[in-house]
């Protein structure tokens, strides 16, 4: 096995003072020289090069928590680059991701992309609402000049021979793939055989949560602008709170799978991971669509507003709404949980205070709400029961879609490898017991499926019965665990409600919600509502945030 590097696809014949591993795709290299090579500090070849576009002077410009409107506002100004932009960030990565090993390869070709965009503005203005934006990217979307890992040593050199839907609808917006960040293997924890651990940034100790791991320590520690991730169980809206970003869980059917790694068809979906609402609304529209190739986007498609997702960013987005509280859900008396690493009483008082916020900005709070012990029950375990019946399927159709790019051809083949690192071993070995040949006859699975619509069906009764817009609550009731600690959560705090919205496919948004002190780390606050009814919950996450405004950067790492 190789060594664990930070990689850098490179096409260009850059020199470099150490080679790792060479393969027809793309060169490896240590991560520090590669980037020397690559002139991110001033190697002549690339930076002669900006003289086709011009410079701006870009150290004027605050990187830190900058939005896509800021920067898109320092382009019309002459103040900035994308170039400039991108080469500011890779500096980021060299300088702070060997504390968070969020980052798994570093795009070359983004500085290339950056100067075509930059000449593009030149001569005729944008080229659409993601011009010149780096983006993170986990390491689970096909892209076609990249290699896409899923985390796993045996796939650190597949390149696919298209990109993922999602990944094109980007990249045609003019969003620029900085990297390939580092996922929970195959889409489970936040640790892989390739890129290792993950860490936190507000606490390097701890988990950044996962398996969206990598975009969320690398968009919170400002090493892109915003990234995209994954949910089937958990893995948007955990790292999201554990990162103090936004994120949105969308309706499973808006946006196309195609590409993607998977773990479920019935429950995942791809989705925004940011720092502000607005630049995971100008995310959301760009990656919702119809796409032949998953055929689930088809009721999607009917169900896009006319009107984009950023225009519901409106004042106004929780006057006469009706929220209400899951509180048996939500730890009662939280000290006595037996946790004591994890401070839920705080968490829970920081949970308190988004009610008042809520209030205060004109909504009515049902508190308590009743959510039926059958529909806990469900939810607890309905990922579980359709990933194993669903993952050898979804898997090995991913492998063929690969075509002579895959390295294996089967979930059997990477089982007998032995490389698989983290919670996903599990979920192979259970379903490699699943005979497939009978799966649309197996009892239990087609109780799984009927299980999700009584799931379903509860949670429109629990919103209708109180005639209530949304539920809200805390996205975790706990805070991000020690790496390598484990933690036997009570069932005074399990399961959390963040299960409920993917199990059910319905959608939902968190938001930074404040931080708990000694030590001081992120705690969300979501809002979960019916299928379709994104622009409804950006609305409530838009306004909370503005009343709110607790998105702070993780202390240690600040401008360079």
């Amino acid at each position: 096995m190789t060594e664990k590097v930070k990689r850098r696809s490179s096409k260009d014949g850059l020199t470099n003072e150490e080679e790792i591993e060479t393969s027809a795709h793309s060169s490896v290299f240590g991560r520090r020289s590669v980037l020397k090579a690559a002139g991110v500090a001033g190697a002549g070849s690339l930076v002669a090069s900006t003289a086709a576009v011009g410079t701006s002077g870009s150290e004027s410009f605050d990187l830190l928590e900058t939005t896509v409107a800021e920067v898109h506002a320092a382009f019309e100004a002459g103040e900035l680059t994308s170039r400039e932009l991108t080469e500011r960030y890779i500096e980021r990565i060299d300088a702070y991701d060997d504390e968070l090993n969020s980052v798994i390869t570093v795009n070359e070709g983004a500085i290339s992309r950056a100067e075509e965009l930059d000449e593009a503005f030149a001569e005729s203005g944008s080229v659409g609402p993601l011009h010149g934006i780096p983006l993170m990217v986990k390491d689970i979307f096909n892209t076609a000049d990249l290699p896409t890992s899923g985390g796993n040593v045996l796939f650190e050199d597949t390149v696919p021979h298209t990109n993922a839907f999602v990944v094109e609808r980007l990249r045609e917006a003019g969003a620029i793939v900085l990297a390939k960040v580092n996922t929970g293997e195959f889409a489970s924890g936040s640790l892989s055989s390739l890129g290792g651990q993950t860490f936190n940034p507000y606490d390097t100790e701890r988990s950044p949560s996962g398996s969206s791991a990598g975009t969320g320590a690398s968009v919170a520690a400002n090493l892109g602008t915003i990234g995209i991730g994954t949910e089937t169980s958990g893995s948007i809206l955990g790292p999201s709170t554990a990162n103090s970003l936004v994120g949105i869980q969308p309706t499973t059917g808006l946006i196309s799978r195609d590409g993607i790694i998977p773990l479920s068809s019935t429950l995942d979906t791809a989705g925004p991971m940011t720092r502000t609402v607005a630049d995971a609304a100008r995310l959301l529209d760009v990656m919702v669509g119809y796409d032949p190739a998953d055929r689930v986007t088809a009721e999607g498609a009917s169900n896009i507003p006319e009107e984009p997702y950023m225009s519901f960013l409106e004042p106004g987005g929780l006057e006469g709404v009706r929220v209400g509280v899951p509180r048996g859900l939500i730890p009662d008396d939280p000290e006595e949980t037996g946790i004591d690493v994890g401070q839920p009483a705080q968490v829970v008082e920081r949970f308190e205070s988004g009610l008042e916020t809520i209030e205060a900005c004109g909504a009515t709070v049902v508190d308590p709400v009743e959510i039926p012990e059958e529909l806990q029950e469900i939810a607890g375990e309905l990922a579980l029961d359709l990933i194993t019946y669903e993952y050898r399927r979804e898997f090995n159709a991913y492998l063929e879609s690969l075509g002579d790019a895959a390295p294996v051809n089967s979930m059997q083949e990477v089982l007998d490898s032995e490389t698989i690192e983290g919670s996903i071993l599990g979920l192979f070995e259970a379903a490699l017991e699943v005979d497939l040949e009978e799966l649309d006859e197996n009892v239990d699975y087609l109780g799984a499926l009927r299980d999700q619509q009584t799931l379903r069906e509860g949670m429109f009764a629990v919103l209708a019965d109180d005639n209530l817009d949304a539920l809200v609550y805390p996205t975790d009731n706990r805070t991000p665990a020690v790496v390598g600690e484990d933690r036997e959560i009570p069932d005074a705090i399990s399961p959390t409600m963040r299960t409920f919205s993917p199990a059910a496919n319905f959608p939902s948004i968190t938001v930074p919600a404040g931080y708990t002190s000694d030590p001081a780390l992120p705690v969300g606050l979501s809002f979960l509502s019916r299928p379709f009814a994104e622009p409804d919950l950006i609305g409530m996450a838009a306004a909370y945030e503005r009343a709110s405004d607790l998105r702070r950067p993780p202390e240690g790492f600040g401008a360079l």
